[in-house]
């Protein structure tokens, strides 16, 4: 299904509320969904007031034009007590529209929303498919379908679309949006915060931004950690493929000397090595690919986990920047709420790191296994390449021979690939790292503290 230029006016007719790129703006709910606290920011762009706001479902806020399998989405990920990633495309007061990337997760008591403002090229391609899976949930519960239904088509259709992308669902869609959303923002409002810091020279803000610096440096490691992913996955595909054909060619090789009679002797001790030999090489080439599967799964967890801490990180500068600058210099209940999620995001970061070095290190230990068995072909069918040579009509065997030494050095190519890129990625900093991030989360917890003494008058805060 597709959407005609006339749809799509129809779909974006309203009239878009601005705001800035350098933006961002949190709410958090109760399980219910109904809304307990926000910023400034989150006031302004929807257009309500405070008391309006206040109290009031989330969805005071919904556009009809996002499509209902996207909130569905979002509440089976959050009630599964896990993180989501979701564009919406919400409605102010007045009936512009405003589009948003929103970071939801779980907190106690209900659960935390962070927005930031879409640009990545990603946005335009997820805005037409929003616009045609809005058009056919419409037309489902046009024809007599329930919402139910609607969103079961919309769900499905949203899978294949993903799919013919090349992400297997929508957790990795989710992983993708928020990484290059984050790095788009990033590089957009480089130069630009305009933040002033507190007096003192070692203020809270100070330290927000010296552990953004330290998370944005990771952050660009990001992309050398997702081409080794693509890269493990290309090997771990060779690898089985190469053994699983090596067999075939092992059993094969078994019933050629045969064939040769009495002079195939040798031949067939060599074809039953080779068989012998090579359910070890299709096991620890499992055993690699297993291996991998558990690394690259880290991987990609540990970009999402990456660029969910550096917006966390920077909700929690900006809202810094807020209160001091207003006339309502504390919040403290929004602070502690932001600055114990932004701990939480860095423990889970460098928890990650140490399990990607981890199975980096367990690839390395079993693609060594590995090698050695691909040695002991190799001499194998040296060995029988000698033998062929001294019997008559071997020239089958040869062949099969010469396949087998092919798919071998094949094989040897690609372990060695995989070592070197589990050598590559140097996490030997994983240490010092922890520790300076430790030593700033403690020293803004501390300097949070001090604000906490201070008057406070919350904007938007449960009485």
């Amino acid at each position: 299904m597709t959407t005609t230029p006339a749809e799509r006016v129809a779909y974006d007719n309203s009239h878009e509320r601005a705001f800035a790129i350098d933006e961002l703006f949190f709410s958090t709910t109760d399980p219910r969904g109904f809304i307990q606290t926000g910023n400034e920011v989150f006031v302004r762009v929807s257009g309500y007031t405070a008391d309006e706001l206040l109290g009031k479902p989330h969805s005071i806020i919904r556009h009809p034009h996002t499509p209902r399998v996207v909130f569905r989405l979002l509440w089976e990920q959050l009630q599964a007590g896990q993180p989501v990633v979701a564009y919406v495309k919400n409605r102010a007061k007045d009936g512009s529209h405003y589009w948003v990337l929103a970071a939801v997760r779980p907190v106690d008591g209900g659960y935390l929303s962070v927005r930031l403002k879409p640009t990545s090229p990603l946005f335009t391609t997820v805005q037409g498919i929003y616009a045609e899976l809005h058009l056919l949930e419409q037309e489902i519960e046009a024809g007599g379908g329930t919402r139910q239904e609607a969103m079961d088509v919309s769900s499905a259709r949203l899978s294949e679309v993903l799919r013919s992308a090349g992400m297997e669902d929508y957790q990795a869609f989710m992983r993708t949006a928020l990484a290059a959303e984050v790095l788009a923002r990033r590089d957009a409002v480089a130069g630009r915060s305009g933040w002033r810091g507190f007096a003192g020279g070692y203020s809270a803000l100070d330290i927000a931004m010296r552990l953004g610096a330290r998370l944005n440096e990771e952050l660009d490691s990001i992309e050398e950690y997702m081409r080794v992913n693509e890269a493990l996955a290309e090997r771990s595909a060779a690898l089985v493929r190469l053994a699983e054909e090596g067999q075939v060619l092992a059993l094969n090789a078994v019933l050629a000397s045969r064939r040769l009679g009495a002079d195939g002797g040798p031949l067939v001790a060599v074809a039953k090595l080779m068989q012998m030999t090579f359910p070890d090489v299709v096991r620890r080439s499992r055993a690699v690919v297993d291996r991998i599967g558990v690394t690259r799964a880290a991987l990609q967890q540990l970009g999402f986990e990456m660029a969910f801490a550096v917006l966390q990180n920077d909700m929690s500068t900006m809202f810094l920047d807020e209160v001091v600058q207003s006339d309502h210099p504390t919040e403290a209940a929004n602070m502690r709420l932001l600055i114990d999620c932004l701990r939480r995001d860095v423990h889970d970061v460098l928890d990650t790191i140490h399990l990607v070095a981890a199975g980096l290190a367990e690839v390395s230990v079993v693609a060594g296994d590995l090698v050695r068995n691909l040695s002991q072909l190799a001499a194998i069918e040296r060995n029988g390449r000698i033998e062929a040579t001294r019997t008559t009509g071997a020239e089958a065997f040869r062949s099969l021979l010469d396949n087998t030494r092919e798919r071998v050095e094949h094989a040897r190519a690609e372990i060695r690939e995989v070592s070197a890129l589990a050598g590559h990625l140097d996490l030997g900093h994983v240490t010092d790292l922890a520790t300076a991030l430790g030593d700033d989360l403690e020293r803004l917890h501390e300097a949070v503290a001090e604000l906490h003494a201070r008057p406070s008058d919350p904007l938007l805060a449960v009485a």
